[in-house]
């Protein structure tokens, strides 16, 4: 479990960097946003099955916050596109 957990840390910090370093490099690019937006999600994903110890439990919870996780990028992404 500890291993799992220093691997998912060590993920998370560099998906972080990674989307930092896109922000600053691509600016309000389309696709730039899309792929911070799904870096965010996938360390979302982290935090929820890794850290709340969500994995391997209750199948169901661990949908529905992925899904609201989802829905709230998928609404900053239309902002995004919406708002100039």
């Amino acid at each position: 479990m500890q291993r799992l957990l220093m691997r998912s840390y060590i993920a998370l910090l560099a998906m972080a960097g990674l989307g930092a370093a896109l922000a600053a490099l691509a600016g309000r690019h389309t696709l730039a946003v899309a792929l911070i937006l799904a870096l965010a999600f996938a360390k979302g994903r982290l935090v929820l099955l890794d850290f709340m110890g969500l994995r391997g439990r209750g199948r169901g919870m661990a949908a529905a916050c992925l899904a609201w996780c989802g829905l709230l990028l998928a609404f900053a992404f239309g902002r995004f596109l919406l708002v100039p």
